[in-house]
């Protein structure tokens, strides 16, 4: 059975056990992902001594689980809108993209946690800055905020953020802080850390 004919079982049947068990495996992936990151970073950038903050992991587990609950919610009511296939298409879309983007997000904290590490331990000042494919896939968003450089602690974007696009128009940023450059779902930037020496 695939990922997406379970979800599809899961939120047809309604069991709520089984849905708290199918949410707690994805978040123990994520987080998985999210620690086996950590410390492939460390390792490529050679930073010693990177340690596990429980509380962070303990807060990302429970934004993943009002995330994945609110996902289960809106494919539930995709099944009672749509017949099986179309529900199975809906789904399967839906979860491509809410992986895609929730392992971007895993693998970008994780650097990020990385840098503030570094920058912590070293003394040394670390900036961020956000990449993006620049490509002509790249959405006017990405683009406004490609080469945008903060300070690690600094959100790239926020709760009623206004950006101004390269076609004039502003764009508001309605959604949670973000630390690491996604502004949106399926996003593909990336994140480029600089050293500050004095």
């Amino acid at each position: 059975m695939s990922e997406e004919e379970y979800i599809y079982e899961l939120v047809t049947k309604e069991d709520e056990e089984a849905k708290q068990q199918w949410i707690d495996k994805v978040i123990a992936a994520f987080i998985l992902l999210y620690l086996l990151e950590k410390q492939r970073f460390a390792l490529e950038k050679k930073v010693k001594g990177v340690e596990d903050d429980e509380d962070v992991i303990t807060k990302y587990a429970l934004y993943l689980n009002r995330l994945l609950l609110s996902f289960l919610d809106r494919m539930t009511l995709l099944t009672k809108e749509n017949a099986r296939r179309e529900a199975l298409h809906q789904i399967t879309t839906n979860w491509e993209r809410f992986y895609r983007t929730e392992k971007q997000d895993a693998v970008l904290s994780a650097q990020l946690s990385v840098a503030q590490f570094y920058e912590q331990v070293k003394g040394y000042t670390v900036k961020k800055t956000w990449k993006s494919q620049n490509d002509a896939l790249v959405c006017e968003v990405c683009r406004a905020m490609n080469g945008t450089t903060l300070a690690l602690d600094e959100p790239f974007l926020y709760n009623g953020q206004v950006v101004e696009l390269a076609s004039g128009k502003l764009f508001q940023y309605n959604y949670k802080d973000r630390y690491v450059p996604i502004a949106h779902p399926n996003d593909r930037c990336t994140i480029i850390f600089t050293i500050e020496q004095e």
